[in-house]
């Protein structure tokens, strides 16, 4: 078991570091409604999906309109793709990278609506 100092170590250099961010599309398999989503963390969004999965909190999930459509036909129908993942830079303010963020999502939803 790692030392105390060691623990205050890992701990620290965990948050000194930022989440993943990115952009991912959610879907309803059965409906086939699809919600492309920007996200400052790629795990908590993962983690707040898999937490509706199994407690049936509809709500968690990111668009209304999937969270109907689970509660309709049910929450296995959910699938997460990851469209594309940003580096965060260093000196990144969090208002930057939510303005990159939501230009990358327009830019996948136009994408994925061409095709």
């Amino acid at each position: 078991m790692p030392d105390r100092h060691q623990r205050r170590a890992d701990r620290d250099r965990l948050l000194a570091s930022p989440p993943d961010a990115g952009v991912v599309a959610v879907r309803h398999v059965v409906s086939g409604r699809e919600a492309v989503v920007a996200t400052e963390n790629l795990d908590g969004l993962r983690n707040r999906i898999e937490f509706a999965r199994q407690t049936g909190a509809y709500s968690a999930l990111p668009d209304a309109r999937l969270a109907a459509d689970a509660r309709d036909h049910g929450m296995d129908g959910i699938e997460v793709r990851e469209l594309e993942r940003v580096a965060v830079a260093p000196g990144t303010t969090r208002d930057e990278l939510r303005s990159d963020l939501e230009t990358l999502a327009a830019l996948w939803r136009e994408r994925l609506a061409e095709s």
